[in-house]
């Protein structure tokens, strides 16, 4: 998927750290339930969301901690189980088959047709509710990609109201509703321009939208008129500044939500992600570093 939500290891205490495997490994297990291929999928994004969870409900309390043998590794993991991550597991599996399915009819991709039908719902509590409503934020998604717009805020905005909704249903009360549709959407439309500014090279070869790409030649397009050649490099550098502010922008919308939440536990772990990895992250894809969505596993 992405993976761009995730700590500043060097930041985290060593219990923190182990506890943060606990949660990888815990959602990388409960993910198993929803089909073996989604476990090579699986993302710190999710692993975040499942601490989120676990830290606005009960804490460590809601949580067990097991031995399991890890396939993946041959080696022998400690995990955290319970509704928190269970819930994680679900809505990274639910957002994972339609991903697939929906890039499968983009690409014209049989692979990806095939492997979003080995995902399936088999215990997804959150399945029959947010199916419509992820179908329906992917399908107003791929409208705005058709007509290629070149504002960086509309097709954010909508990629971000799918991530507002899955925050918001698993909210516990009213407030606490409003906090989290306001987090997850506005993490979203961060999530959605930074790694349309990190894939722009990518995009151009395949010649996939890009949002960025498209507001480069809505900006300059004169320069664009007479040359016709396209340099990656030129895009970003020209682009820069405009996403920095973007991007910063819809951060600090989420450290303000993030405020606003009252949690149980592992706020050291989830203060570290959100300050400071997510920040980290931001700096990492627009200097260009190779390792800006380099995913490896724990």
């Amino acid at each position: 998927m992405f993976g761009y939500v995730r700590p500043v290891r060097m930041e985290l205490k060593i219990r923190e750290w182990l506890e943060f495997r606990k949660f990888y490994c815990g959602v990388c297990v409960a993910v198993r339930k929803h089909g073996f291929l989604a476990r090579f999928f699986l993302s710190y994004d999710s692993v975040f969301f499942a601490i989120l969870l676990a830290a606005l409900n009960s804490g460590r309390k809601g949580l067990n901690e097991e031995r399991h043998f890890c396939w993946l590794t041959l080696k022998p993991v400690r995990i955290f189980t319970g509704e928190s991550v269970e819930n994680s597991a679900s809505a990274f599996a639910l957002l994972l088959k339609y991903k697939l399915l929906d890039d499968a009819v983009d690409g014209r991709s049989l692979i990806k047709r095939f492997l979003s039908g080995l995902i399936h719902s088999k215990g997804l509590k959150m399945w029959e509710e947010m199916k419509i409503v992820v179908v329906r934020h992917l399908e107003t998604l791929k409208e705005v990609e058709l007509r290629k717009s070149s504002d960086l805020d509309e097709a954010a905005t909508v990629f971000g109201n799918l991530t507002a909704a899955i925050f918001k249903s698993v909210a516990s009360d009213e407030n606490q509703a409003l906090v989290m549709e306001h987090l997850g959407r506005h993490l979203g439309m961060w999530i959605y321009l930074l790694d349309a500014y990190n894939d722009l090279e990518e995009d151009l070869k395949k010649g996939s939208y890009n949002p960025v790409l498209e507001f480069y030649k809505s900006r300059f397009l004169m320069e664009w008129e007479n040359s016709r050649t396209l340099d990656p490099e030129d895009i970003k550098q020209r682009t820069l500044n405009v996403i920095r502010e973007k991007l910063y922008g819809y951060l600090d919308q989420v450290w303000k939500a993030y405020d606003l939440l009252v949690l149980k536990d592992f706020k050291s772990i989830l203060d570290n992600i959100v300050y400071f990895g997510l920040q980290e992250r931001t700096e990492m894809v627009l200097s260009g570093s190779k390792r800006a969505c380099h995913l490896k596993r724990l």
